[in-house]
């Protein structure tokens, strides 16, 4: 993949996916917590998605997100089980693991590119996905690990 509107179209889906399951989340959840971040997060999604909208337009592959420390906090979670009785924990986690994915799909695929323009691409969209997997992780730690506090 490294035509670059290939590139910045699968972007755009992969973020109107991300919005549609944070609000569908904030939508079934009773707990004002998990509503309002999930909320939050939607919001940014749409703003991730109206940014590529624009570089796609400009025809721009300027992508300058704030580089976040990464714990790896996710990567020792496993993904939770989602048949029986859910948590506050495993709705955070299931996003936390989706961030983490999107995050690694986008770091091999700079990995696989053939151009440093796709490279830098893909490595600015691994960025931003990693900043939603950061603070994924921190409400994780706060509702998983209530006894630390």
């Amino acid at each position: 993949m490294d035509d670059f509107r290939e590139i910045i179209e699968f972007a755009i889906r992969s973020e109107v996916e991300a919005k549609e399951y944070y609000l569908h989340v904030a939508g079934k959840t009773n707990n004002e917590m998990v509503k309002k971040l999930f909320l939050e997060f939607a919001a940014e999604e749409i703003q991730h998605e109206q940014l590529l909208a624009n570089i796609l337009a400009n025809n721009e592959a300027s992508l300058n997100f704030k580089k976040t420390q990464d714990y790896k906090l996710s990567e020792t979670i496993p993904d939770p089980d989602m048949s029986g009785k859910v948590t506050m924990a495993d709705i955070i986690a299931v996003a936390m693991k989706r961030e983490e994915r999107a995050m690694n799909m986008y770091l091999n695929l700079a990995k696989d590119s053939a151009s440093e323009k796709t490279k830098e691409i893909f490595m600015g969209l691994a960025d931003m996905e990693r900043g939603h997997k950061v603070k994924l992780e921190q409400a994780y730690t706060d509702v998983a690990y209530v006894e630390a506090w």
